[in-house]
């Protein structure tokens, strides 16, 4: 659990309580998943914290643990904008869904706002009134929030501003997409539907099916660098005289054996067998979404820079195993004087774009896997 070291000062760990259900905790023979698991997963992982769970069939056993056991966080799966809970303090919406009124949403607004029910204004009151003369057919605008105890403030700050820095992230946005088919931004949805339809990506699907399986790769994660690389050309030519699909180096392409005149196919292998190769160097990496990116990002700038980021990040109190914000920061830092001089920087100064390149083609790589 949560508790206070020093002044301004948590321990790194975080149980968190919720309510078994379909969508935001399920637990199988196999693991526990939804979307409660996932987000609060990326929370840990960005503020380097461990984190336990317990989970409770029924909402009001939550609630009462929650209200008698200091340093929890409480997920609230559906509050409304105009009760304010009296009693702890709310996080910033983490998911916000117009639904019909339903029993189980009347039970929470009642079991979290119980000592301003019977207000004759109250809006829990009222919607009351009309579930009880059988009108459930309402609208509701419902907000999905964490909840603290006022001695836990320190860490619903830190909640916040995580829920503040990934409102409009990729993974965030496919997060809720998957899991209650929430429409994507506009900025997201122009990936997904790349050139042809059928459920073909690209031209050239069956290479990437064939080799990507041959090295233990998602093929979709390879075409969609190949998509923001060359947008599927075989015979593009990019700046400092990258070509083909994968846009290889001339002097990468060497190594792995392919040039100018090489055919799809054998520039998709290399590729895949390039790829291969990054995922393999970052296996102590033990997030398989933060691995990916830290192979993205050493796909377009090469493992070295990213190491060196990688040591900053430790040097800094930054999290060398996470991507988003901590080594991904560093990354970008690698164009100032005051970094790349540093003596832990060993490939020198960096002025390329990893650190937006990796988390683009991961939100590309999100867009097709889930349709």
């Amino acid at each position: 659990m949560i508790e206070k070291k020093n002044e301004g000062q948590l321990v790194d760990s975080i149980v968190v309580i919720a309510c078994l259900d379909s969508v935001f905790v399920k637990v199988n023979s196999k693991d526990t998943s939804g979307y409660l698991i996932d987000f609060i997963q990326r929370f840990s992982e960005e503020n380097m914290l461990n984190v336990s769970y317990k989970l409770f069939t029924h909402f009001s056993e939550a609630f009462h643990d929650f209200l008698n056991h200091p340093n929890r966080i409480l997920l609230l799966p559906s509050t409304h904008a105009s009760v304010i809970p009296k009693g702890f303090l709310l996080s910033k919406p983490v998911l916000e869904r117009n639904l019909p009124l339903s029993q189980s949403v009347l039970t929470e607004l009642v079991t979290t706002n119980h000592a301003r029910f019977f207000a004759a204004k109250s809006f829990v009151h009222n919607v009351m009134y009309g579930a009880l003369k059988g009108n459930l057919s309402t609208n509701l605008n419902v907000l999905t929030s964490f909840a603290v105890n006022h001695q836990d403030s320190l860490q619903l700050d830190r909640l916040n501003g995580f829920i503040a820095r990934t409102d409009h992230r990729a993974d965030i946005a496919f997060l809720k997409h998957y899991y209650f088919k929430i429409g994507l931004p506009s900025s997201m949805r122009r990936y997904r539907n790349p050139w042809l339809t059928k459920g073909n990506i690209s031209p050239f699907d069956d290479s990437f099916k064939k080799y990507s399986k041959n090295y233990a790769l998602d093929w979709k994660l390879v075409a969609a660098i190949s998509f923001k690389e060359s947008r599927f050309n075989p015979i593009a030519v990019g700046a400092g005289g990258a070509y083909g699909l994968m846009q290889f180096m001339p002097f990468v392409a060497k190594k792995y054996q392919i040039d100018g005149k090489s055919t799809p196919d054998q520039q998709i292998r290399a590729g895949c067998k390039f790829l291969s190769n990054a995922f393999r160097s970052w296996n102590s990496i033990t997030s398989e979404e933060q691995r990916i990116k830290f192979t993205l990002a050493s796909y377009n700038a090469g493992t070295g820079h990213i190491l060196d980021a990688q040591r900053l990040a430790v040097k800094y109190g930054l999290n060398p195993q996470v991507w988003d914000g901590n080594v991904q920061l560093m990354v970008n830092n690698l164009s100032l004087p005051k970094y790349y001089k540093d003596s832990l920087v060993r490939s020198g100064p960096y002025h390329g774009h990893a650190h937006q390149y990796a988390n683009l083609v991961y939100q590309i790589y999100l867009s097709w896997k889930v349709f």
